[in-house]
């Protein structure tokens, strides 16, 4: 599928509405100075996960990891 800007249909844009925008944008490969055809379908699957890292990381940061300061290995 090729998604042009203005293509997509209302239906289309509405079951990606509730998601955050994060999750929710597209990036043209024209102008992405990493993209690979031959490595695509790795890409699809791992680009989302490496943002959600990220995202995950902040999320623990402000809850100050929820209390669970320290080195694990200290414990042993």
């Amino acid at each position: 599928m090729i998604a042009r800007a203005g293509g997509l249909g209302a239906r289309a844009r509405a079951h990606r509405a509730q998601l955050p925008a994060a999750y929710n944008g597209y990036a043209r490969v024209d102008a992405d100075p990493i993209y690979d055809a031959d490595s695509e379908p790795e890409q699809m699957l791992l680009r989302p996960l490496f943002f959600t890292s990220y995202l995950i990381d902040d999320f623990l940061d402000e809850a100050s990891l929820f209390g669970a300061l320290g080195d694990p290995l200290e414990r042993l």
